[in-house]
């Protein structure tokens, strides 16, 4: 009787494992199953992921936050393992697969194999219906499987068959839409995304939290297409329907940035308000006080309510680990409201200690190199950017700041030259009384600093004796007789000892690994002094008068080099704060202290005034340009530049011009021949008979080219360098720069360097050739080479004379100043004590 029982048994349950019966035992039976067996486990691995997911993200406060901290979804790579699983889990005898035991999968592969094992063991599809519900669950963890392992495709698939062919839930069908969407989000089908999330956004009747994830969703998407204010509209119904107090906390952030970006400052700050005393945790609460301080505005709020605020905030328990972000904020708040003292003092302090957030570190030595750029000091500023560049976390900044530090340094090399070569002129028309009352004041200043440098070395070394002092018996260590032999009691011999090592090292900061060469450098102080040609404070003739004054030249062609030199060196500067850094107001301003001066050579004044006029004339500052234009108009009215303003539209190829194609070509025909000191002279004939001609530029080249061939390889670079300064824009200044970069590139490559320089000069021969035939089949009508080749700034940037005394100096100046404001002290003009 019992083994009937038990067979009966057994046939009852084999007939409810059945997936082909449509019963209630059946559909029970699988329903139960499918969950508690496998869909069970697949919902907690897929929960586990995400949030290991959350843990790991780290958020990015240069930028909007997401609504969801969530790494950037992408395709997965098909490498080769992969492509051979898949290949072998087709089975067959083409299959190829391994013997080898596979890995056991984990995260959304395993989300996705126990999720397809419910669906191929629990799933009944029966008469084409589904009549197992719990399947609909089933595809959904598989889609979002799908969709969060980066298989876009797989999951539109999963999900449009969840939500045509399976059963409708309330909860899980409409948050298969949802996911639907941001798959196609994923793949780049935007339109059907919007269709989705827009309607389903404005249907209410989902349960609450379908709708926080739908209200959350659309707002994503509106962020992304800077829909900005119907975004926060619709965070606000985010936040009315969010699960937990940090998303509500997340979502009023993000709408203060929104608010931000909108220029609605009050706004932000109630947002940011919110979000601190929510209490969302330790990192969003610091955040939300840094954003408020982002957004303050000296003509609507208190400096000082913000600085105490946040002094307060920041001596609170744990928010003392972030002071330095909090010093920075006010350091912000102090350059906004023109306190440039207590903006350096306070961006210092937070320069201190380890960086709590790199970010913000970067941000703190951006904001500090900036003020030291508008106050003129650039060796300073391009010491900060590169500190900024060397912590920053992001690439964007990285861009910014290099893009900015490259064209600084650029330019900082001329502005020094400008102040150096106007101290030297300045002193050369000094009577003889003048200079040496000058630089006997520079020698009492020098004796000064001196004694006070060796009197603070002596009460170094009496404190230190003191201290280790005291009746005790430390002194026998180093030697009888009290210690009177230990080496730094001798102030003497420790100051000889200190003079050595920089003789040796350098001026070494204190600092670990001090002797790697990366680490041994000057200070900025004294790298200021060389490039304003100071002398070394230590040389032993640093007291003598007559060591001063026979370093001033008195020849006349001496003199006259120098001021050419410095005319040349300005008239770029003053474009290249423009072009390079978009700061009309200090290129002006330098543009016309050289007009001021005034310059040595007449073409030089020319172009100033020309640049003047260009550089107001897109700025839309009237005044300005048609001062320029007029001063153009009166003073050269045979100009090119005149010509230029009055009709910018016309190409003028005059009997000059023609000839200054004509000595272009014999001059061109000379490099091939190899003749390069000729071509040089004829460089030098053209600067003097052509100086305003287009065509210049290609001169500038051959010269560069013929100066690599015959000077070596710094000449060349240095040549290479004012081309690119004087013809920005130019494909001669293209070319150059694409010869410096491989230069610098590869400079331990001077094998590989010289050829492919030599397939550079080969192909510039190659097209030279080409046009010059093309032309003289032609009739030398309409030379190509003078109007394809204007720069877009207007007339050629320097004189010829000029260009070639910048070239025989030899020097390649470097600067940069990216915000406008005066030029601060140590403006070109100006002599230093």
């Amino acid at each position: 009787m019992k083994k009937k029982l038990l067979a009966l048994a057994c046939l009852g349950l084999l007939a409810g494992c059945s997936t082909k019966r449509d019963s209630f035992k059946n559909r029970a039976f699988h329903n139960t199953t499918a969950w508690f067996n496998t869909l069970f486990n697949a919902d907690e691995a897929l929960d586990k992921k995400i949030d290991e997911l959350k843990l790991s993200y780290k958020d990015n406060y240069s930028e909007i936050l997401p609504v969801d901290p969530l790494p950037k979804i992408t395709e997965g790579d098909l490498s080769e393992d992969a492509i051979a699983n898949e290949a072998g889990s087709l089975g067959g005898r083409g299959g190829g697969s391994s013997s080898a035991p596979k890995p056991a999968k984990t995260g959304f592969d395993l989300v996705e194999e126990k999720a397809l094992k419910a669906i191929e063991k629990h799933s009944m599809l029966i008469d084409g219906r589904e009549r197992n519900k719990t399947m609909t669950r089933a595809y959904l963890i598989l889609g979002k499987a799908q969709y969060n392992n980066g298989k876009s495709f797989d999951a539109l698939n999963t999900l449009n068959y969840l939500t045509t062919r399976l059963p409708f839930h309330k909860k899980y069908t409409p948050e298969a839409r949802i996911y639907t969407a941001l798959a196609n989000l994923q793949i780049g089908n935007v339109y059907e995304a919007e269709r989705i999330l827009e309607m389903m956004n404005k249907d209410n009747g989902y349960k609450k939290d379908i709708q926080g994830i739908i209200a959350k969703n659309y707002a994503q998407y509106l962020i992304n297409t800077k829909e900005y204010a119907e975004a926060i509209e619709t965070l606000d119904k985010a936040i009315a329907n969010a699960e937990n107090k940090d998303a509500k906390a997340r979502f009023h952030y993000i709408k203060g940035q929104l608010y931000s970006i909108l220029d609605m400052q009050q706004e932000a700050g109630e947002s940011f308000t919110k979000v601190y005393k929510m209490k969302p945790g330790f990192e969003l609460e610091v955040k939300s006080q840094l954003a408020i301080a982002a957004n303050f505005d000296p003509k609507k709020n208190s400096y000082n309510n913000y600085k105490k605020h946040l002094l307060d905030i920041s001596k609170k328990g744990n928010y003392v680990s972030r002071q330095n972000e909090f010093f920075y904020a006010i350091g912000d708040m102090a350059v906004k409201d023109n306190k440039i003292e207590e903006a350096r003092r306070y961006l210092k302090e937070s320069f201190k200690g380890e960086a709590s957030d790199p970010y913000i570190r970067g941000k703190a030595y951006e904001t500090y190199a900036d003020l030291e750029f508008d106050l003129g000091n650039y060796v300073h500023a391009s010491a900060y950017y590169d500190s900024a560049l060397a912590v920053h976390p992001y690439n964007k900044d990285i861009e910014r700041i290099t893009t900015r530090s490259t064209s600084l340094k650029t330019l900082m090399e001329k502005y020094y030259l400008v102040k150096r070569n106007d101290s030297i002129l300045k002193l050369a028309h000094m009577s003889t009384e003048e200079r040496e009352k000058f630089f006997g004041d520079h020698i009492a200043k020098l004796k000064l600093e001196d004694e006070k440098r060796k009197k603070a070395m002596e009460e170094e070394a009496t404190i230190f004796q003191t201290q280790i002092g005291g009746g005790s018996n430390m002194g026998s260590t180093f030697g009888e007789g009290g210690g009177s032999t230990f080496y730094f009691y001798n102030t003497s011999t420790k100051a000889n000892g200190q003079n050595e090592f920089k003789r040796i090292w350098g001026n070494v900061r204190l600092a670990d690994n001090w002797r790697s060469s990366a680490n041994v450098s000057m200070s900025l102080e004294e790298k200021e002094a060389e490039m304003l040609g100071q002398t070394d404070t230590q040389n032993p003739r640093r007291y003598e008068l007559e060591y001063y004054i026979e370093q001033i030249p008195t020849k006349l062609a001496d003199l006259n080099k120098l001021k050419i030199e410095r005319d040349t060196t300005e008239l770029s500067l003053g474009i290249g704060y423009y072009d390079l850094f978009q700061n009309a107001k200090t290129a002006t301003a330098t543009l016309e202290h050289l007009v001021s001066t005034p310059p040595k050579d007449q073409s030089t004044e020319a172009q100033a005034l020309y640049q003047i006029y260009r550089i107001n004339n897109k700025v839309e500052n009237s005044a300005k340009a048609d001062e320029a234009k007029n001063l153009i108009l009166s003073k050269y009215p045979n100009s090119i530049y005149a010509e230029y303003i009055l009709n910018p539209e016309v190409n003028y190829i005059t009997p000059t011009t023609q000839e200054a194609v004509s000595l272009y070509e014999e001059t061109y025909q000379l490099y091939k021949d190899e003749k390069y000191e000729d071509v040089k002279k004829n460089m030098l004939l053209a600067l003097e008979k052509y100086p305003s001609e287009i065509i210049i530029a290609k001169f500038s080249l051959l010269n560069a080219l013929s100066i690599g061939k015959t000077e070596g390889k710094e000449r060349f670079m240095e040549a290479l360098e004012l081309i690119i300064i004087a013809y920005q824009n130019t494909d001669e200044a293209k070319k150059a720069q694409e010869i410096l970069d491989l230069l610098n590139g590869k400079k331990k490559q001077s094998a590989a360097e010289e050829e492919d320089l030599k397939k550079k000069e080969s192909q510039l021969k190659e097209e030279e050739q080409k046009r010059i035939e093309k032309e003289n089949l032609q009739g030398g009508q309409n030379n190509s080479s003078t109007n394809t080749n204007r720069p877009n700034n207007g007339p050629a940037s320097n004189s010829l004379k000029n260009q070639s005394n910048e070239r025989d100096r030899g020097q390649t100046p470097r600067v940069e100043n990216p915000n406008e404001g005066p030029r601060g002290p140590g403006a070109p003009g100006e002599i230093d004590d």
